[in-house]
């Protein structure tokens, strides 16, 4: 059965890269500007998050402004996914820019299996897409998108990238295989600010605890290997995606230790990226259990 959603996607990928790409950011910018005013679900969660991440009155035109930029972040995010098909890789550093890359040679010099933990900011296809193009494969997990027929296509995008896709339903031994693509030297790429596992770990994010997925420190201590946190932001026309020194592992602890001090570093390289480039994080579901959508009390639209 067609959907709705499946046309739009249809027709995104089918449309998009052919605009002129300043028609295709005009067309993004109103999409996002929209939905802002419309003040649907995900705007409410998103202004919520940054209010308590950033610590500012929920009440502020300050906050306002920052959640109109973020909805327009986040619907670029689209854009580029729309149009990434067209993007050469021999052109690539007209899109992306990669600053790090010291820590990510230094992880790959040790030859020890490389895990990437990333945060829902700018945008982690086109980060991927870098790696992919420069250095090989990642595998990664996703989770599973409705209707089935929107699933298959970003599975197709992502595969095109050179991102093998592992749903997190519908497939089993998940962790094997994550396991098997380390010790055959593929990267393994993880977002890992959502625990959607349920089976995550208590960390601080912000000023509250927060539940992380555990996934890249385990990988990470099954295997000797290391975990590399990722942030991107964009900057003017280009995404910038940053690797991070790797976490460390304290030795002579028990692994429960290790995988909490370990997360939660994590969470505390996501923060501090958040806090910088806050109109980036594309957070537009709920990260803290007490920190519910929020309605724009300011009724003056933001500019």
């Amino acid at each position: 059965m067609i959907t709705p959603a499946d046309i739009g996607y249809q027709v995104g990928w089918a449309i998009v890269k052919r605009l002129p790409k300043r028609l295709s950011r005009k067309l993004f910018i109103k999409i996002a500007d929209f939905a802002y005013q419309k003040d649907i679900k995900g705007v409410q969660q998103l202004r919520a998050n940054l209010s308590f991440m950033l610590g500012i009155d929920i009440e502020s035109i300050e906050l306002e402004k920052l959640v109109k930029e973020g909805m327009r972040s986040y619907l670029r995010y689209w854009e580029d996914a729309f149009r990434m098909p067209t993007w050469k890789k021999e052109n690539l550093s007209q899109y992306v820019e990669c600053l790090g890359i010291d820590n990510l040679e230094r992880a790959l010099a040790t030859q020890k299996p490389l895990i990437t933990a990333t945060a829902h900011m700018g945008n982690w296809d086109a980060a991927g897409y870098w790696y992919t193009t420069n250095y090989g494969p990642i595998t990664t997990v996703v989770e599973r998108l409705k209707p089935e027929s929107v699933y298959k296509k970003f599975v197709k995008f992502r595969n095109d990238l050179g991102i093998e896709v592992i749903p997190t339903s519908g497939e089993t031994d998940i962790f094997m295989k994550l396991l098997r693509r380390a010790n055959e030297g593929q990267m393994v790429a993880l977002v890992a600010d959502r625990d959607i596992t349920k089976n995550g770990i208590e960390v601080r994010y912000g000023s509250a605890m927060a539940s992380f997925p555990v996934g890249p420190v385990a990988l990470a201590l099954a295997l000797d290997g290391q975990v590399l946190p990722l942030s991107s932001y964009y900057r003017g026309d280009k995404l910038i995606m940053e690797f991070h020194p790797p976490v460390t592992r304290s030795m002579g602890s028990t692994k429960e230790i290790q995988v909490k001090e370990m997360t939660q570093e994590i969470a505390t390289v996501f923060e501090r990226e958040v806090k910088k480039y806050p109109q980036d994080w594309h957070m537009l579901q709920r990260v803290w259990k007490h920190v519910l959508p929020s309605k724009r009390v300011n009724q003056g639209l933001v500019k």
